[in-house]
């Protein structure tokens, strides 16, 4: 089995999609960001709807690269709050 190239996990967004794996976080962010809206896991609202003292919960992307058994590597992306 070869060896797989060692991946730094970025921590912030600007670091993901700038890194050399770019094209490779974006992609999986993409395709996580349509699964959740295909779900129907959030709905927009506009500030002026948001009741006074309501705590705003900030979100970010946590990411994985996945080693398989084959010796390739699958990006792995989450939206958590």
């Amino acid at each position: 089995m070869k060896d797989t190239p060692v991946i730094k996990i970025p921590k912030a967004y600007k670091d993901t999609v700038n890194s050399l794996e770019g094209k490779q976080w974006r992609d999986t962010m993409d395709y996580k960001l349509i699964k959740l809206e295909e779900m129907n896991t959030w709905s927009e609202i506009k500030n002026t709807n948001i009741p006074q003292g309501a705590q705003i919960l900030p979100g970010m992307w946590l990411h994985l690269v996945k080693n398989l058994e084959v010796g390739e590597q699958k990006f792995r992306s989450w939206w958590v709050v």
